[in-house]
């Protein structure tokens, strides 16, 4: 499965923090209602799933759900550098804000 977001191709979405991988990438935090979703936070990592499993803004993350089920996506770059994230993260911040 997955979907894309600001011509990148993500994997997922999944709704559960455990189905994703400790490696380096790019995530997105999605309420899904039916066959649509918005996207409400982006960030980058180099441990996604941990970086998403004790992420600060989690709690603020579940107050949407209440619109949809909270799901996740992740575009995995393993040789990405912590800017090369970053850029990816802040081309999507602005094409979405």
């Amino acid at each position: 499965m997955s979907i894309t977001i600001a011509d990148h191709v993500f994997e997922g979405p999944y709704t559960s923090t455990k189905e994703l991988m400790n490696d380096p990438g790019v995530f997105a935090v999605i309420v899904a209602n039916g066959d649509k979703g918005a996207l409400i936070d982006v960030g980058e990592s180099s441990n996604v799933g941990e970086c998403v499993e004790n992420h600060p803004d989690k709690s603020r993350w579940h107050q949407f759900s209440t619109e949809g089920k909270l799901c996740f996506a992740v575009l995995y770059i393993p040789a990405s550098s912590p800017s090369e994230r970053h850029t990816i993260e802040q081309q999507i911040r602005s094409q979405y804000s």
